[in-house]
């Protein structure tokens, strides 16, 4: 069966840029990227004091998402991520937002690793800006992300017009 993930990454440790390419270098050995957002500066919440650069990517594989949530974890901590700080500082960030199964239903799950829908989604939006660029008519509880992002309030989020292609 294959999956389709929502993936919603950040990074607020220079060299930010270089950091996201390399962990979406990594997500591309364990699936394939469908769609890719602009990125998007933000400032930070919690303890970070860091301006952080936000986007998300669209992910087809076979891998089940106990399994790819662990996978995301084992990239951010190959990346240099230390979780001291809840909402602290970091290198990069990859959070499962949605899931959805090979006939487009949603996934969702209420576990100690994995939360899907993301819980906090519905209040950021340098996460649902990004992710109804890319997956505006995907659906949390019968509300598109478009129709979420247009009712998120919005902080100070400025967009860049393209995605690097080289690192």
């Amino acid at each position: 069966m294959e999956f389709q993930y929502l993936i919603a990454f950040g990074s607020n440790v220079e060299p930010r840029l270089s950091h996201i390419c390399q962990g979406l270098e990594q997500i591309e050995t364990i699936a394939r990227i469908t769609a890719r957002s602009s990125l998007y500066y933000t400032d930070p919440i919690g303890p970070a004091n860091l301006e952080f650069v936000n986007g998300a990517i669209t992910v087809v594989t076979k891998v089940e998402p106990q399994e790819m949530m662990q996978k995301l974890l084992f990239i951010e901590s190959a990346l240099g991520r230390q979780r001291e700080v809840k909402w602290g500082n970091r290198t990069i960030d990859l959070d499962i937002i949605l899931i959805k199964n090979e006939v487009d239903e949603p996934i969702s799950s209420d576990n100690l690793d994995l939360k899907v829908p993301h819980p906090h989604m519905r209040e950021r939006d340098f996460v649902l800006q990004p992710a109804q660029e890319i997956a505006g008519h995907w659906e949390v509880s019968g509300t598109t992300l478009t129709e979420l992002a247009n009712a998120c309030e919005m902080s100070s989020i400025l967009r860049v017009k393209e995605f690097p292609t080289d690192k």
